[in-house]
């Protein structure tokens, strides 16, 4: 938003006053259902409070619509989440092209590449991430289009059974807001590309970051093909690249393994972004009827009676 200060006044054009009451009345929303957290089992004691807030919280009216699952208002916490699709519902919002706070959980586990789905699994069980694997995992979700906002309220959630929301907010949201150029020297910060991922420091006890084709052994990485439902033929390709050292090439064999073979990939092993968007696309394209254009899918049990000149031209990059 452009604007120039003259004489103690901020003067800014029309076109930008929707956007200015909109960010102020963000601001307060979200700083009055801060307060309301707080205080929000002494005001539920009375169950008609109780009662007009829930209502209130579900308004389908209002101008941001607030999107409540019963485990985040049920208990000593309440989790509250703003959406700015308004009238968008949920099951439109989780196929949308771009990451939002809703459908994290969604796209984690269907369209990530699998070194954010291994940082994600490490969030998810140890509610905490070391310094490499957060910075790692931040970016990559900014670069899929998650907001400053919804990225603070995602790692404070993920955080909250190992961490107070006041130790959070002191030692954990300024990274989070330097990493989206909002503190330092606000620098906009890329996401990492696989070539940065991939030679990063090996991780110790307790990390999370860096590249599984590179830091996990055999036996490690193909429990994960197998529990993920590869089959035994794309489990060989995958340890064939990795066994070689072509890591970005054994990521383009795990996103065929589980995308149908889709050759129109040509960011993935190039930066997890690049992945994460051309599963999205894949999906996108076969929700609307387009499967021909993908469906080439080479399994084992199509290729086992062919000849060896077959299977060296499937491996070709």
């Amino acid at each position: 938003m452009e604007y120039f200060l003259y004489k103690g006044f901020i003067y800014v054009f029309k076109s930008d006053l929707n956007k200015l009451i909109e960010t102020v009345f963000r601001e307060n929303v979200v700083r009055r259902l801060n307060l309301m957290n707080k205080h929000y089992d002494s005001i539920c004691a009375d169950k008609r409070i109780s009662d007009i807030i829930k209502r209130l919280l579900m308004r389908r009216e209002s101008i941001f619509k607030i999107k409540l699952k019963k485990n985040y208002f049920l208990g000593k916490n309440l989790k509250i989440f703003l959406v700015e699709n308004e009238r968008k519902t949920y099951e439109e919002t989780k196929t949308s092209d771009k990451l939002s706070l809703l459908e994290i959980e969604h796209f984690a586990k269907n369209n990530f590449p699998l070194c954010m789905q291994m940082v994600h699994r490490q969030l998810t069980e140890n509610s905490h991430l070391k310094h490499e694997g957060r910075l790692q995992y931040t970016l990559f979700l900014k670069g899929c289009g998650l907001t400053i906002e919804e990225s603070l309220n995602f790692f404070k959630k993920k955080f909250s059974k190992t961490t107070s929301e006041d130790k959070f907010d002191k030692e954990y949201s300024y990274n989070i807001r330097h990493s989206y150029g909002q503190e330092g020297k606000r620098v906009d910060y890329p996401p990492y590309n696989c070539k940065k991922i991939q030679n990063m420091k090996l991780p110790s006890a307790g990390e999370s970051h860096g590249c599984p084709f590179k830091i996990f052994n055999e036996e490690k990485l193909k429990k994960i093909l197998v529990d993920q439902g590869i089959k035994e033929y794309d489990i060989i390709r995958i340890m064939d690249k990795k066994n070689s050292n072509e890591y970005s090439v054994a990521c383009m064999r795990h996103y065929e393994a589980r995308h149908y073979n889709d050759t129109k990939s040509e960011n993935v092993g190039v930066a997890p972004s690049g992945y994460f968007n051309s599963s999205v696309e894949y999906q996108k394209n076969l929700r609307n009827g387009n499967k021909d254009k993908h469906k080439v899918k080479i399994g084992y049990e199509e290729t086992k009676n062919s000849n060896n000149n077959a299977e060296v031209k499937m491996d070709v990059c």
